[in-house]
């Protein structure tokens, strides 16, 4: 398990993303999938966990979302509507407010205050999401370094589009599938008839 977001304060409040690994790690279109869980603690006792999906895209968009924070914006990840997403506001007296909303399934808000983070939070974030590509390295696409104009995150994807498959021996593509056309005999070979009469 690794945990591709983790934020905390003194105060024994909390808002991580834990990955869990991939979610059918033999199976070649779910191979950049990752089972995740949004956990979130507001005391000893109190806290709620989300089960997530992360995609590729995913990760590309957690970078940038690092991009808006840093520039005192507020911004929010996992914007898609298919899975919980989570909402970053900074606050004049240095806190994050973060919130979770989980609008696909039980419609519930979760909405934690954390005081005032160490400056290079940020950067333990960009080193946290390092070490998930690291470890589950994506087929397509993966996180970058975002370009920033005035303060925006401008989006860049450099998606390694899988090779189309070449002709097989003899000229057949893979995806070739023959249909008879209208010089295409139905009727029965004589010669294949003899054959197989010989045989019986």
């Amino acid at each position: 398990m690794l945990n591709l977001i983790h934020l905390s304060d003194d105060s024994g409040r909390s808002v991580s993303v834990r990955v869990l690994g991939r979610a059918q790690p033999g199976i070649l279109t779910g191979h950049d999938v990752l089972d995740a869980e949004i956990v979130v603690t507001t005391g000893e006792n109190l806290g709620a966990t989300f089960p997530v999906t992360l995609l590729p895209e995913d990760l590309e968009d957690w970078e940038e979302t690092l991009a808006r924070l840093e520039a005192g914006e507020p911004a929010r990840w996992l914007d898609s509507g298919r899975t919980p997403s989570v909402e970053f506001t900074s606050l004049t007296t240095g806190a994050l407010l973060v919130s979770v909303r989980d609008g696909p399934a039980t419609g519930a808000t979760v909405t934690v205050r954390l005081t005032p983070l160490p400056p290079t939070w940020t950067a333990d974030q960009r080193s946290r999401l390092t070490g998930v590509c690291g470890a589950y390295p994506q087929r397509w696409s993966r996180p970058h370094p975002a370009r920033t104009s005035g303060g925006m995150a401008v989006r860049r994807r450099n998606r390694r589009r899988p090779a189309e498959p070449g002709p097989l021996p003899g000229g057949y593509g893979p995806n070739f599938f023959h249909r008879p056309s209208e010089m295409t005999s139905t009727a029965p070979s004589t010669t294949l008839t003899a054959v197989c009469s010989s045989m019986a």
